[in-house]
């Protein structure tokens, strides 16, 4: 055999030759390319979805009157609190320092599958009467703004009842928030420090479970008599 085609074997002899269809250096048992991961959902705002439902009364609406109910933008929900409360005990109330006004921090919330985030936006008041007969609510201290925190959302309020009507006291309620909107049963308070450390009657207003505060419609005379929560199901579109 010629130094040819010891050439010619020693190069066929280097070469590998693979099945038809099947392509040179795979083997017949390699497992297929994994297929790629679907993209995750983009994020999503949370906001209420209907139907409305009355929640707890802080306080009482049995006094004072209506005026007018306290809502975020369409797009926003609350997501803190603050109280102006009186500098002077009111006598006729439990001799106790007493809500004369309420703001509410509204902002919104936006979910993914790993994180929630909230942007802050402005404040929602009401106050009670300014007429010469309500001189003993003035003048009045505003307390520290409580918020819930994040991953979570306001279901609520605690707080106290002097007598028949008004509050001071008063704490966030705040249950965690899955994605995508989903509320959760267990509750956080948030104190709203500077609302007064007064407990002769206890208070809870609540939503129902499985909503959340999405608005408020308090009653007020010289002070803030009470406040009715306004709750929904939340959904994140």
């Amino acid at each position: 055999m010629d130094r040819a085609w010891l050439v010619v074997l020693a190069t066929l002899g280097a070469c590998t030759f693979a099945p038809r269809g099947e392509a040179p250096g795979d083997a017949a048992g390699d497992a297929p390319d994994a297929p790629d991961a679907p993209d995750a959902p983009p994020p999503c705002r949370v906001g209420a979805a209907p139907p409305l439902a009355a929640g707890g009364v802080l306080g009482s609406t049995a006094g004072g009157d209506p005026i007018g109910p306290v809502a975020c933008p369409v797009d926003q929900l609350p997501i803190g609190a603050a109280f102006d409360l009186t500098d002077n005990p009111i006598s006729n109330h439990g001799n106790q320092r007493l809500v004369a006004g309420l703001h509410v921090r509204c902002g919104a919330i936006d979910q993914s599958t790993t994180a929630t985030t909230i942007t802050p936006a402005d404040l929602q008041s009401r106050h009670g009467g300014a007429g010469a007969n309500c001189a003993a609510y003035r003048p009045f201290t505003t307390s520290a703004e409580a918020r819930c925190p994040t991953g979570t959302v306001l279901v609520g309020f605690d707080g106290n009842q002097p007598d028949d009507v008004l509050f001071n006291h008063v704490a966030l309620r705040c249950a965690p928030l899955a994605y995508a909107a989903t509320i959760g049963a267990d509750v956080t308070l948030v104190p709203v420090d500077g609302t007064g450390t007064d407990r002769n009657r206890p208070q809870t207003a609540a939503c129902p479970a499985g909503t959340a505060v999405v608005g408020f419609e308090p009653n007020a005379g010289c002070g803030i008599d009470g406040v009715e929560l306004v709750c929904a199901p939340l959904s994140c579109g």
